[in-house]
């Protein structure tokens, strides 16, 4: 049997250590909640871009090759091209993408592509190498983080409480 000091302590420690679990959560959500916001908002707007852009044609200026970078622990043997493309009243917009995957080797300075631009804002462009997947596995990440922060926050809340009963 334990003395009444020794359960006193061990309950203090549960709860002091409940809530060091409560306030780490509520930090990480405080983070993670403006991280989350920024993802799902560049989400948006390439979506966006997708639906109601401007379409036209784009022409490749420049290729840069970027051997030797590593893309989910596989060597990439990408591209980075420079291109220029028209709005609708005529004035150039310059714009550059990394290109992945087997249609990278196959490009050639002159080409053309189809490119998306938002009539606001010319600038924003979306290329058909464009790819948000990067962004959805974050979001899905931090969407799973928040989640289990928040399930870990209600488990210990209630765990503290039972023990503050006895």
């Amino acid at each position: 049997m334990k003395s009444p000091t020794a359960g006193g302590k061990d309950q203090r420690a549960v709860i002091k250590q409940n809530r060091m679990v409560r306030v780490t959560a509520v930090a990480a959500c405080v983070i993670l909640i403006p991280v989350l916001s920024y993802s799902l908002l560049q989400n948006h707007l390439v979506t966006r871009l997708k639906v109601s852009g401007v379409a036209t044609n784009a022409r490749i200026t420049k290729i840069d090759r970027a051997y030797g970078e590593w893309w989910n622990g596989h060597p990439s043997h990408g591209t980075i091209i420079l291109f220029k493309y028209q709005d609708g009243s005529g004035r150039n917009y310059d714009g550059w993408e990394k290109v992945y995957g087997f249609s990278a080797p196959k490009l050639n300075v002159g080409d053309e592509f189809p490119v998306w631009y938002d009539g606001a804002r010319p600038n924003r462009f979306l290329t058909p190498w464009t790819d948000n997947s990067v962004e959805v596995r974050i979001s899905s990440f931090i969407v799973l983080l928040v989640a289990a922060s928040i399930g870990l926050f209600v488990v210990t809340k209630s765990q503290a409480v039972r023990l503050v009963q006895l």
